[in-house]
């Protein structure tokens, strides 16, 4: 995800939210962004996909679905270990490990 001048990696979720029964019919988008303290609520961001780790699914309560959350964090912590570039991030001056994503190429 790209916010406020930085590239940041994270995980998206798109779909109904079915554990929740109450949020069935409205679709949501939600990001979790990786190793990020701050407040982006009502921000602009810039998301970027990347390869789908599993479908959506129901789970019997909040903890198995936070244990599926841990393993699918776990995941894309090693995904992008094998994309990541160094970025500076000249607000801290200092460098931290962030994907800055290929551009997209389309052929016939």
């Amino acid at each position: 995800a790209y916010a406020e001048g930085n590239w940041f990696q994270g995980l998206l979720n798109c779909g109904y939210r079915p554990t929740f029964k109450h949020n069935h019919q409205s679709l949501v988008a939600e990001v979790f962004i990786l190793d990020f303290e701050g407040d982006l609520y009502d921000k602009t961001l810039e998301v970027v996909f990347h390869p789908r780790l599993r479908p959506e699914k129901a789970f019997p309560n909040q903890a198995k679905l936070k244990a599926q959350i841990r393993t699918d964090i776990a995941q894309a912590r090693e995904y992008f270990s094998k994309k990541v570039n160094l970025v500076q991030n000249d607000e801290e001056s200092s460098y931290k490990h962030l994907y800055k994503p290929d551009p997209v190429r389309y052929t016939d």
